[in-house]
This record gives structure tokens, C-alpha cells and sequence, in this order.
């Protein structure tokens, strides 16, 4: 942010922010895996109890395995990506994880709509949260080296989107599933969600741009 002076090496370069292609992205995939994402927070405990015949009580327990997948999956994310990294360099650690972890997200969830046992399903469904989250560590750090100086400002955009989509998706898959009455319909919404994130991932290429160093954007 700006100092009291308004020097232009202290201010945030928005126009060039907004302009960067990296970040639009960015902004682009973290809509769409929140988008999913939220599914397990306000529908998947009606989806066990409607679609898969689960009691309140197995419901709930089976609605609670996508957060303790997610706890170990950020962290194990986070350290395969930082090894990649120094490995390959930023393009194909962070390229690659998040790549992967988006694509194994949509695969599972997709097994997991059409398997027919209930548990089995309920378990590849919230795998799947698990899996996505895996590149959640890549995408912070790909928000800091796309920012370089608005590191910042680049960060909280990136967690708007993902609030954006959050706010969107259990509007619109509550709509879907009043239109089709169809459960596999709404989650296969989120399996393209997924998938087209992954293959946006790849074009955000935070080793290779950076937007917000110094107010132009710089290369690494």
C-alpha cells in the first residue's frame, strides 16, 4: 500500500494487476474449486442422507472426513509443491501439483457419483475434497510470487474469488437440483468445475510472470 508520500514504489500497480493474465487465472481456478469445495459444506450432508439412504447420525460423520482430508492434504500439498519447486523450478512445481491434485479431484469425485455402495461413495466423494486441496499451498505461493511487492493485494483478490464462488455455488446447485431432481447432475457440475480449474492452472504460471514487482511485470 501506499506511504504517506505516495511513492510509486510503494503503491499498489492495480492496472497492472488487473491486466496480468497469470492472475486473472488465478482468480479463474480459485472461483471454481470453491465453487466445488462449498458443496461439501452446505449440500453433501443432504446428499448422503437423500441419495445415498444414510441416517443424520452416519451422515454427519461421513460430512466431516473432507475437512480431515484436508488437513493433512494442505500441508502434504504444500511440501510436495515446495520440493518440486526446488527441484524444477516454480513453472513445473507448482504447474504440475496443482495440476494433479485438481485433475485426481475430479477423477474420484466422479467415481464416486456413479459407485454404488454408499459408504465407498461417500468415502471417494470426500477424497476428493482431500485430493483438491493438495494444490492449495502451490496457489498461495503462486499468489505471492504473481504479487512480488502487492503480494498482498494479489493474495486477498485470490481469497475473494474463492469467496465469490463460494457464495455462488450452493445458489446455483441448489437450483440445478431443483431443476433435474438429479444429485448426480449437481455433482457433475462440480467435476467440470474441477477439471476446467486444472487445465486453467496450467496458464497461471507464477514462475514465469510476475505483476506486481515494482509496479511493471517482471520476469523469474
Amino acid at each position: 500500500l501506499a506511504d504517506q508520500g505516495g511513492s510509486p514504489e510503494t503503491t499498489t500497480p492495480w492496472r497492472v494487476l488487473l491486466a496480468s493474465r497469470p492472475l486473472v487465472l488465478l482468480l479463474a481456478v480459485a472461483f471454481g474449486y470453491t465453487f466445488m469445495w462449498q458443496f461439501y459444506i452446505t449440500w453433501f450432508p443432504t446428499y448422503l442422507v437423500e441419495r445415498r439412504g444414510m441416517d443424520l447420525r452416519e451422515a454427519s460423520r461421513y460430512a466431516s472426513l473432507p475437512f480431515a482430508f484436508g488437513l493433512a492434504a494442505n500441508w502434504v500439498g504444500g511440501v510436495i509443491a515446495d520440493l518440486l519447486t526446488r527441484r524444477y523450478g516454480a513453472r513445473f512445481g507448482r504447474g504440475s501439483l496443482g495440476f494433479g491434485a485438481l485433475m485426481l479431484s475430479a477423477s474420484l469425485l466422479l467415481v464416486g457419483i456413479w459407485y454404488p455402495g454408499a459408504r465407498a461413495a461417500a468415502l471417494l466423494i470426500a477424497l476428493a475434497a482431500g485430493a483438491g486441496d493438495m494444490f492449495l499451498g502451490a496457489a498461495w505461493a503462486s499468489a505471492v510470487a504473481i504479487g512480488g511487492k502487492a503480494a498482498g493485494a494479489v493474495s486477498g483478490l485470490m481469497n475473494s474469488a474463492s469467496n465469490f464462488g463460494g457464495f455462488v455455488s450452493p445458489v446455483l446447485m441448489g437450483w440445478a437440483y431443483e431443476r433435474w431432481q438429479d444429485w448426480n447432475t449437481v455433482l457433475a457440475i462440480g467435476v467440470l468445475a474441477n477439471a476446467i480449474s486444472a487445465f486453467l492452472w496450467l496458464g497461471v504460471n507464477a514462475g514465469k510472470e510476475r505483476a506486481g514487482a515494482g509496479g511493471s511485470a517482471a520476469r523469474s
